[in-house]
């Protein structure tokens, strides 16, 4: 997810979508680190910055796995970035309402929100 900053309003302006070359299954989602890399720095030069990562779950009320937040860490303490946090959002597969579960991850606790 990619945002403009408007303190004290951070924007979401683009939730992107998978990649050919990410590894995806309905169980799972491994993107190509290269490839998100090169995205991440391509918005970055248009004046938008990485914010976190969105999903779907194969579940009626989504909660992160254990995976997803190792996963949010990682990046979160990988990352040169001046964000407090990572989002996460998951959607999930109610189809009579939307049902997400948004988070945020630092890469020491994550917080649901």
């Amino acid at each position: 997810m990619f945002a403009k900053f408007n303190l004290p309003k951070i924007i979401v302006k683009e939730a992107t979508l998978p990649h050919e070359l990410d590894n995806r299954s309905r169980y799972g989602f491994f993107p190509c680190k290269e490839v998100q890399q090169k995205i991440i720095l391509k918005r970055f030069s248009s004046g938008l910055h990485f914010i976190g990562e969105w999903h779907t779950h194969p579940e009626e009320f989504p909660n992160p796995s254990s995976i997803d937040i190792f996963s949010m860490s990682d990046s979160f303490n990988k990352s040169k970035h001046e964000l407090n946090y990572f989002v996460m959002v998951i959607v999930g597969s109610n189809a009579g309402d939307i049902s997400l579960c948004v988070s945020l991850h630092n890469g020491s606790e994550f917080i649901k929100i």
